[in-house]
């Protein structure tokens, strides 16, 4: 079943402020009030936002573009519209030269080359873009906008998580460093110690709550492995975790955490080398780290990996490594459940809800059914998968029947598992570590020491690649066929040599550090058909990463260098604590304060508890643990915004999706009193499903439900074409009348249905109305041509026929028609 299929009308208007706008594009939305009006009240600031790459879904008939080009293109930001073919042949626009480096307009089909152009690899892997709907776009009267909204998602989503996974070791790396005061144990230390037993690694996925009473009843006998963000909610139901692990790098890891960090007399934390130093630095308990402590050493090369995309991922690794044989999953899903829950309740991803305007891809899961997931989890089932895989002999199940169906991983109900038990309880995990505070000063001294040889090493190789460009340039006024030429090339290759052979290891490290910096340059063109200028090019570019690269480098080494001294400032018999503290607070450490105090007592080191200072510490901290100002939890107005939703609803419905699409409309259904938006998606969705089963009368009766004057004319769209379909005239000539009001395109439609009802009057006069305002278009004056002499009215079709023929001279239908009325014509 379609909806109506309407032409893109090439006619401008003209609305009383002299701006030209299409109708059939934006029907009447700039009638009564001038473009400048909307645009401010609907895009406010954020269309203006400076150093962002903010990508338009329409130009309005070229009226927005023209609106951003007037107010000025903000400081550092650039802009991609982008229009369905039809409508850019119509408008016809041409960008002027000073705006076309900051300013693109294309097709949806050149948008995936557009965004491989090195000059929105920035905004894009710093997460810098924003995405706009034109009034056009959301008014879903242009159904190829529906498929641009949905297209330029996907990419955009793609995009944004392989670039992710390209430039993570940046993230991974500074933290790295920030990390090496605080990683001072392997994870190596407990591998094997659980050989042939049974673990539970739970997840925060919302299988989580369905079994909750089963873990509990079974707590004595499971060894619990959990994801950090949700050992609250195991902890405040008396079931406390053995082990929690953390990898995330980002700052918001430490929000997602927050209620976890009280935790740490309870359980034993593993992390990866490159968690979020906010986490470890002030985590006031025993940790192990899993991968390599120091980025340009081999000494964990014996360690624990450190696996990802998700710390599921990384527990599921540790579990295995640790020894265990049978290793259940609870809370890893993998995709959304049967309602669209992302994560089990109580976390702010479940109290924000379904996200109604993301499109994700969608799973088969063990019952069956489909599920939605988004991208990231994809490809952490993907991994699983294949870490499955590569350890045959380890039994993974998952408890979950409505969790994505993975090769390697079988379903099985929890009632069903034989556990073999380790006897052992979070507390005993903890003694397993012996954590001798004696050892500290010893290790901050070592750690120290190599930072150092560090500094020294990246430092040369700074001074090395400045040498190296000042030869460079100096190469660029000589002959290539000179002997200087040669002789300034050797130099340049003997450095490169030195680089190598003296600073191995930190010149792998600079180039896996920038490894986007450096793959900028890279060419597809051997380097034995160089010119002499993309020689002397390249070589630049080569060695000014370098440069950059390794200053950045030495900035972060610094900053690890100082949070040593910091711990070691702790351990000092006689210490200044404003001093202290004002190191705390630099690196953002304010939780110091706790372990501080606790080492002090361990140590008999004295200290005066009532510092103004540490009192300060312990209120920024609180503060951090309590203000919860972070975006993160704003989650649930992003989620509950509809802007991108009437995509969603068209893509779920192409694709058949009815699960989908249910899964939409009963998370938007409380919304539909105090939402107009909300009530339209809401019907429409649910008259999608009944299509898809084939209930057109179902379908139809839903968009009834609709308030009379919230009935838009995508909403009237498809009850005219369900109503035809059915053959029910009544419904579909009062649908027609009132789509009418949207634009005159439908006055043909209107007269032809109100002819098949009898009244002839009311339809002769709605195709007068269509012709007065489209004098020239004949196929519509030739069919009021053919009713009229339906109905007898001879002259008046004769006149039709006649007139077509003013417009069209050779048209055969109206030749043909007049042959038959006067014989003599």
């Amino acid at each position: 079943m379609n909806t109506l299929d309407l032409r893109l009308e090439h006619q401008f208007f003209v609305n009383d402020f002299g701006e030209y706008y299409l109708p059939s594009v934006n029907r009447n939305t700039f009638k009564k009030i001038d473009s400048n009006t909307i645009f401010k009240q609907t895009f406010k600031d954020e269309i203006f936002q400076e150093d962002r790459l903010h990508i338009v879904i329409g130009t309005d008939s070229g009226l927005l573009l023209n609106y951003i080009l007037m107010n000025g293109i903000p400081s550092g930001s650039k802009y991609i519209f982008i229009e369905p073919a039809a409508v850019l042949d119509i408008l016809n626009i041409n960008i002027d030269a000073k705006f076309q480096q900051q300013v693109k307009l294309i097709e949806i089909e050149e948008f995936a080359k557009q965004l491989a152009n090195d000059e929105y690899d920035l905004y894009l892997i710093k997460n810098q873009y924003i995405t706009h709907n034109s009034m056009a776009s959301c008014d879903g009267i242009v159904e190829e906008y529906n498929t641009i909204i949905y297209n330029v998602q996907k990419q955009l989503t793609n995009l944004h998580y392989a670039r992710n996974r390209l430039v993570r070791h940046k993230d991974f790396l500074i933290q790295q460093l920030r990390n090496i005061a605080d990683n001072q144990y392997p994870a190596s230390l407990l591998r094997n110690r659980f050989e042939g037993k049974s673990c539970i690694v739970i997840g925060g996925g919302p299988s989580l709550d369905e079994h909750m009473e089963w873990i509990t009843k079974n707590y004595n006998q499971l060894f619990i492995i959990t994801v950090s963000r949700v050992a609250a909610k195991l902890s405040k139901a008396n079931i406390p975790a053995h082990i929690i692990v953390s990898i995330d790098p980002h700052d918001i890891s430490f929000e997602a955490n927050i209620d976890t960090m009280a935790l740490a007399q309870e359980s034993l934390l593993i992390n990866s080398y490159h968690i979020n130093h906010r986490i470890l630095s002030q985590w006031q308990g025993s940790s192990l780290y899993v991968g390599p402590r120091i980025p340009w050493s081999k000494a964990d090369s014996d360690n624990v990996s450190s696996v990802g995309p998700t710390v599921t991922n990384s527990a599921v690794r540790i579990a295995i490594e640790l020894g265990f044989s049978t290793i259940l999953l609870a809370g890893a899903d993998f995709c959304h459940s049967s309602t669209g829950a992302s994560h089990a309740k109580g976390s702010v991803e479940a109290d924000a809800g379904l996200n109604h305007s993301r499109i994700d891809e969608w799973v088969e899961t063990y019952a069956g059914n489909k599920a939605e997931t988004p991208v990231e989890l994809l490809g952490a089932a993907q991994t699983l998968q294949i870490e499955a895989a590569n350890h045959p002999t380890v039994n993974i199940i998952n408890l979950s029947i409505d969790a994505a169906k993975l090769e390697g991983v079988n379903y099985q109900a929890a009632e069903t598992v034989n556990l073999m038990t380790t006897d052992m309880t979070p507390k005993q995990v903890l003694d397993l570590i012996e954590t001798l505070i004696e050892d500290k000063s010893l290790y901050l001294d070592n750690m120290l020491t190599d930072l150092q040889l560090s500094t020294e090493s990246l430092s040369d190789i700074n001074k090395l690649s400045l040498q190296a460009i000042d030869l460079n340039l100096e190469i660029k006024s000589v002959s290539v066929s000179s002997k200087k030429y040669r002789n300034i090339a050797n130099k340049i290759s003997r450095i490169e040599e030195q680089i190598d052979n003296q600073h191995g290891k930190f010149s792998y490290l600079v180039k896996e550090y920038g490894y986007v910096e450096f793959a900028k340059f890279l060419t597809t063109k051997e380097s034995k058909h160089w010119t002499a200028d993309e020689m002397q090019k390249m070589t630049h570019l080569y060695y000014e990463a370098f440069k950059c690269l390794t200053e950045e480098l030495l900035g972060y080494i610094t900053d690890a260098t100082n949070i040593i001294k910091t711990r070691q400032l702790e351990l000092i018999k006689n210490v200044n604590l404003a001093e202290l503290t004002r190191q705390w607070e630099q690196h953002n450490q304010p939780g110091r304060v706790h372990i501080f105090q606790k080492v002090r007592t361990e140590l008999g080191l004295s200290y005066d508890d009532t510092h103004e200072c540490l009192t300060a510490a312990k209120a920024n901290y609180h503060t951090q643990l309590t203000a919860k100002t972070h975006s993160y939890f704003s989650m649930k107005k992003t989620n509950s915004s509809l802007h991108n939703t009437l995509a969603k609803i068209t893509d779920l419905y192409k694709s058949k999706n009815s699960a989908g699409l249910q899964q939409l409309f009963h998370s938007i259904e409380p919304m539909i009193e105090s939402d107009s938006l909300a009530q339209r998606l809401f019907y429409l969705a649910k008259s999608y499903v009944f299509i898809l089963k084939e209930d057109n009368m179902a379908a139809l009766s839903e968009l009834q439900k609709i308030d009379e004057i919230n009935q838009t004319e995508v909403i009237l769209k498809q009850m005219i074409a369900l109503a035809s379909e059915l053959q029910i005239i009544d419904v579909t000539v009062q649908s027609l009348a009132k789509i009418t009001a949207f634009s005159n395109e439908y006055l043909p439609l209107y007269a032809h249905a109100l002819t098949i009802q009898g009244d002839n009057i009311q339809a002769i006069n709605t195709y007068l109305d269509y012709l007065d305002v489209m004098p020239n278009d004949t196929k519509v004056r030739l069919s009021l041509g053919i009713f009229l002499l339906k109905i007898g009215q001879v002259d008046g079709a004769i006149t039709c026929f006649k007139q077509v023929l003013t417009v069209d001279i050779n048209n055969l239908s109206a030749l043909s028609y007049l042959k038959q009325l006067v014989p003599t014509q």
